[in-house]
């Protein structure tokens, strides 16, 4: 019995984050596209890459690739956002994009993963 709560609850997390990443993927590029370089732009793509951070973080997925690109395109997103509020200022832009990049790697254990791929590897 306990063990089917378990598996209730992970395929629940597993359906809310794909829901969001999906959610988030979308507002993200839909606000990109609409009104480019502007602030509803950018208001519009921080929302869709903080619900796609999310959304990568509740998914669960077994595979590294598919996750680094979900946060890749995360940080993408802030780092648009920055642009945007910087008056187009590249270096903050980019060293904004690494910056979430790597907080996302690190505060979603991607690490780890990459680790114990790495075994498997070789």
């Amino acid at each position: 019995m306990i063990s089917m709560k378990k598996s209730n609850f992970k395929n629940f997390t597993t359906i809310f984050g794909l829901a969001a990443a999906i959610i988030g993927l979308l507002l993200e590029v839909i606000a990109f596209i609409i009104d480019f370089d502007s602030q509803t732009s950018a208001d519009g793509v921080i929302a869709g890459a903080t619900l796609l951070a999310i959304g990568v973080a509740f998914l669960q997925s077994k595979s590294l690739v598919t996750e680094l690109i979900l946060l890749t395109i995360s940080s993408l997103g802030f780092g648009y956002f920055v642009f945007v509020q910087t008056s187009q200022n590249w270096l903050w832009a980019i060293l904004t994009t690494i910056l979430i990049d790597l907080l996302l790697i690190y505060f979603l254990e991607v690490r780890s993963k990459i680790r114990q791929n790495h075994s498997k590897w070789f």
